[in-house]
């Protein structure tokens, strides 16, 4: 195995992880909205975010 088939795999189990986090908060957020104050700018980013990661991927 080469070191770019190896960072390829690599940086694709992060981004996995980081989407797999990033849905997690979301369905956290879906749980419990009658409890909290949703605060748009914080979902705005994590949407974003979620959108690079699947861009990169």
């Amino acid at each position: 195995m080469d070191e770019f088939s190896f960072l390829s795999v690599l940086i694709s189990v992060i981004l996995g992880l980081a989407v797999t986090e990033i849905l997690q908060g979301f369905r956290g957020l879906l749980l419990s909205r009658t409890r909290i104050q949703i605060y748009w700018p914080v979902i705005g980013w994590a949407f974003l975010v979620l959108l690079v990661s699947f861009e990169y991927w």
